[in-house]
């Protein structure tokens, strides 16, 4: 029997939901699957994935809008250049941090100049690393990475 279980992050967040039901409805679709063939399957009430789901379409755009704001926020570039000219290496210039105040991004330049900063998100980067080593460690081909990765 194969257990279908949330990710630690997950489980609160789908709190009371079956992750087993769940994975079972999925399967249900095929072997191969779109996440809209997921929101259809969804939209029965009686599924067990209706539950995961924001079927208010209000609170669910305002929700979409957010999720638009981190991708900016995630995906900007910025490239600099010196003053000889020389094109610097691309810099992703915001980053996800958490605050006392909750969660918001800071460019990477402010975060370089305030050491304490500088050290979270140098934790930050081995839980990151950590997190790929864990989810890709059956691919033997990059054992060489997994043994830098502490």
């Amino acid at each position: 029997m194969i257990t279908k279980v949330w990710k630690p992050e997950f489980a609160s967040l789908y709190k009371g939901i079956d992750p087993q039901r769940v994975a079972d409805e999925i399967e249900q679709i095929g072997e191969n699957f779109t996440p809209q063939q997921i929101v259809e399957k969804a939209r029965d009430p009686q599924s067990e994935l209706h539950k995961c789901f924001e079927w208010d379409d209000t609170i669910a755009a305002e929700r979409w809008r957010k999720y638009q704001a981190r991708q900016i926020c995630c995906h900007l570039i910025i490239k600099e250049e010196r003053d000889d000219g020389i094109e610097e290496k691309e810099q992703v210039p915001l980053r996800f941090v958490y605050n006392n105040d909750g969660k918001s991004y800071k460019t990477v330049q402010t975060i370089f100049r305030n050491e304490d900063e500088y050290k979270k998100l140098l934790v930050s980067c081995q839980g990151e690393l950590n997190a790929i080593k864990k989810k890709f460690s059956m691919l033997h081909e990059f054992d060489a990475i997994w043994e830098l990765i502490n």
